[in-house]
């Protein structure tokens, strides 16, 4: 299906391991890393999957 796009962008956590899974399942590839990006924003550590929740991951998906 064509839906005029030419990039889609999206970011989450680095321990979100579902989400990374269903991003990659749906075409997107990952781009970058951007380090501390959760430390400090929220006033308790968030943890996912018992890991304290640092990074985020961009990924994005471009049509072929």
């Amino acid at each position: 299906m064509e839906l005029g796009y030419g990039r889609l962008e999206v970011g989450t956590g680095s321990t979100s391991t579902e989400a990374l899974l269903f991003y990659q399942i749906c075409g997107f590839r990952m781009d970058s890393i951007e380090r501390d990006y959760f430390a400090g924003r929220y006033d308790q550590p968030v943890v996912e999957n018992g890991i304290i929740l640092k990074d985020m991951v961009r990924l994005s998906w471009m049509p072929d």
